[in-house]
C-alpha cells in the first residue's frame, strides 16, 4: 500500500484546523490516522514532528492509536476537561488489562502524579469488570526520563504507573510486528513485574529469545524460483555410514522448509566455519530438527544456486549461503524434538555421533 511522505501534521492542521473535543475536525483527524494504509514509518515521522512542533493533541491521538498495533482495543480520550468524563488521553484494553494513557511532550509533569493515579481509580470504578487498571505516561522527550521517574517512584501509585518514551513505544510496535508477539506477551512487557518473583522476567526473556529464533531463515521467497525438490524421508540410523564431522544446526520458521527444498541450500547466515553437515531446526509448532544434508560449500549468495538472493528479507552484507551436495538433503523420519533446555539463539554446532544417538535436543550439547 502507498505511503504519502509529503503529508505532514502541519499540512493536516491547515486542513482540519485546531482539534477540539466533540467537534467534526476531531473525528476526521482520528479517522484519517486510523486508516490501514499507514505504515509504522508514517507514525514515527508524525510523532517526531509533533514533539518538535509541540503538537500535543496530535501526539496524544497517534500514541493512543498505536495501542491497536500492539493488539489492544483502543479508545481515544479527551484534550481537556469534559463535564462528567474522566479526562484521560487514551485507553488500551484487553480481557485482563486496562491501561490509561497519559501523554506528555516533555518530562516535567505540570500536575501531580496523583492526577493519573486518580484517573486509574475512577476508570476502574466506572467500568468495573475483571481487568486490572494501570497507567502509562508516554513521553515525547527521549534523552532523560529521570526526573519523571523520580516523581513516580515517590508516589503512592508507583506500582500502577509506568513510563515509556514515544521512541521506545515505536520500537515495541516494530518488535511486535516483526516477531508476531501476541497481545498477552506485549502486556507482560508493559505492566509492572513482580519484584520478588524474578522467574517471571526470565520467562519473558526466554519467550522473546524463542520468538527471535522463529524469525531465523531466509524470509519470504521470490514469487518465481526453482521448483520444490522431493526429499526422501530416512531414519537417522541410515546415516551411520557417513564420516564423523561437525553439523551446523540452523533455526527456521516452518515456511523456511520450502526454501531449503527449492534451493538445496540454506541462507542467509553469518558463519565462519565450513561444517561437513547441515541440520534444520524448525520452530513452533514443530520444535524439532527435521532435515539433514551434506555441505558442499559455504558461499557468497551471488555465488550460490539461490536465485535473486537480494530479494529475500534476511539477505545482507556479510551473510552466506550453506549450499548442500546435490541429492544429499533428507527429511528425518525420526526428528529430534525439543528437550527441557532453552534452544540456542542463532546457528549452533554439534557432531554427527551425537546427532545419531540423540533422543532430544538436550543430547546434542
Amino acid at each position: 500500500m502507498m505511503s504519502f511522505p509529503g503529508i505532514s501534521l502541519e499540512d493536516l492542521k491547515k486542513f482540519y484546523g485546531e482539534l477540539k473535543d466533540g467537534e467534526d475536525n476531531q473525528r476526521k483527524f482520528r479517522d484519517f490516522i486510523s486508516q490501514e494504509k499507514w505504515k509504522l514509518t508514517d507514525f514515527q515521522r508524525w510523532l517526531d514532528e509533533a514533539v518538535q512542533k509541540k503538537l500535543s493533541k496530535e501526539f496524544q491521538d497517534i500514541v493512543t492509536l498505536l495501542g491497536k498495533r500492539l493488539g489492544f482495543s483502543v479508545e481515544f480520550g479527551y484534550y481537556s476537561q469534559v463535564p462528567g468524563k474522566t479526562p484521560y488521553d487514551g485507553l488500551w484494553e484487553n480481557e485482563k488489562l486496562r491501561i490509561v494513557i497519559e501523554t506528555k511532550l516533555g518530562t516535567w509533569i505540570r500536575y501531580d502524579i496523583n492526577q493519573l493515579g486518580e484517573y486509574l481509580d475512577r476508570v476502574s470504578s466506572e467500568r468495573g469488570g475483571n481487568q486490572i487498571t494501570y497507567g502509562m505516561y508516554v513521553v515525547g522527550q527521549t534523552e532523560d526520563l529521570g526526573p519523571l521517574s523520580d516523581q513516580v517512584r515517590g508516589n503512592r501509585y508507583v506500582n500502577r504507573i509506568r513510563i515509556i518514551s514515544h521512541a521506545a513505544l515505536l520500537k515495541l510496535v516494530e518488535i511486535c510486528e516483526r516477531t508476531h508477539l501476541k497481545n498477552e506477551q506485549v502486556s507482560r512487557i508493559l505492566i509492572p513485574f513482580d519484584a520478588v518473583n524474578v522467574g517471571e522476567l526470565v520467562e519473558l526473556i526466554q519467550m522473546l529469545v524463542e520468538e527471535a529464533i522463529s524469525r531465523e531463515g531466509p524470509g519470504l521467497p521470490p514469487l518465481l524460483g526453482s521448483p520444490l525438490v522431493e526429499v526422501p524421508k530416512v531414519s537417522r540410523s541410515s546415516l551411520s555410514d557417513l564420516e564423523e564431522g561437525d553439523i551446523v544446526v540452523c533455526p527456521s520458521r516452518p515456511e523456511g522448509v520450502d526454501f531449503l527444498k527449492r534451493n538445496q541450500a540454506w541462507g542467509f547466515v553469518r558463519i565462519r566455519r565450513e561444517p561437513r553437515y547441515f541440520a534444520l531446526y524448525v520452530s513452533s509448532p514443530i520444535h524439532a530438527i527435521t532435515h539433514f544434508g551434506e555441505v558442499e560449500k559455504v558461499a557468497e549468495p551471488k555465488d550460490s544456486r539461490v536465485a535473486n538472493p537480494e530479494e529475500y528479507e534476511t539477505y545482507g552484507v556479510g551473510k552466506k549461503v550453506i549450499q548442500l551436495k546435490a541429492g544429499s538433503l533428507k527429511e528425518l523420519g525420526d526428528p529430534i524434538t525439543k528437550g527441557t533446555q532453552p534452544i540456542p539463539q542463532g546457528i549452533w554446532y554439534t557432531t554427527l555421533s551425537k546427532f545419531l544417538r540423540a533422543n532430544t535436543l538436550d543430547d546434542l550439547r
